[in-house]
């Protein structure tokens, strides 16, 4: 272990440390691949970064990890921004914040890129019903661009419980053919 949490990496049934390019002593977690698998996101509160936790990416190469780099402020805020998820498009990008113009404790946001070189576009709330006064995070869409996932505290049974819902047009990702 290198830090105060880390990312493992699980290959041919046999878990390792992502290392200590990835990790950090701080706070390393939430890793999400990139489609085309050159990038790794992830979650951390190393230093160099904007807030208290950020989203960073280390481009993968057949060497290894390269060193993280920050998202910066499009993405990132003063407080915390957590759950990256990039969708199969390769050009949807959705994450949690309690740092951005927001309705409540942490809200979904999106942002979105013409294509894979191209830089995050402007940050967009999803709005309610999606996002409610309370704690919405951890989203996941399928490949149809339509079908999400996500944890709330809003209702349900438990202290965050997982639900699934169709996107509104505007936040949809592209629907990837078979």
């Amino acid at each position: 272990r290198i830090g105060r949490c880390d990312l493992y990496l699980l290959i041919n049934g046999k878990t390792y440390n992502a290392g200590p390019v990835v990790n950090s002593k701080q706070w390393d977690s939430q890793g999400c691949f990139s489609p085309d698998g050159k990038y790794l996101y992830f979650v951390s509160n190393r230093k160099g970064g904007v807030g208290g936790k950020d989203i960073w990416r280390s481009e993968i190469t057949k060497y290894g990890f390269l060193e993280p780099e920050n998202l910066g402020p499009k993405i990132n805020t003063k407080k915390n921004e957590v759950s990256p998820f990039l969708h199969p498009d390769n050009l949807t990008f959705y994450f949690a914040s309690d740092g951005h113009v927001g309705m409540g404790d942490y809200d979904m946001y999106f942002s979105r890129r013409n294509n894979t070189q191209d830089e995050w576009k402007f940050v967009e709330n999803m709005g309610y019903p999606i996002n409610t006064h309370n704690v919405e995070n951890s989203l996941v869409v399928s490949s149809d661009g339509k079908t999400a996932y996500y944890t709330s505290n809003n209702s349900g049974f438990g202290l965050e419980d997982i639900f699934i819902f169709e996107l509104p047009e505007r936040t949809q990702a592209h629907e990837l053919s078979a």
